[in-house]
């Protein structure tokens, strides 16, 4: 859940941001800076997700079951 929750946070975070600062722009209250310049790797979503997708086929028992 950690993966998904930092994942989340580095992949949206600028977007909320920019989105909160253009509905305070509107009503007339002028937000900072607070844009985070991070540049994450291309394929980092994937990898995320198929790490978790092989845990969760590890807890359900799937994988033995694939490999007979």
């Amino acid at each position: 859940m950690a993966n998904l929750g930092i994942l989340g946070f580095f992949k949206y975070y600028n977007f909320f941001v920019d989105s909160a600062a253009g509905i305070l722009g509107l009503i007339g209250v002028e937000a900072g800076e607070r844009t985070l310049n991070i540049v994450l790797p291309v394929g980092i979503s994937f990898f995320t997700g198929s790490s978790l997708e092989s845990v969760g086929d590890l807890r359900l028992g799937q994988v033995a079951q694939r490999m007979e």
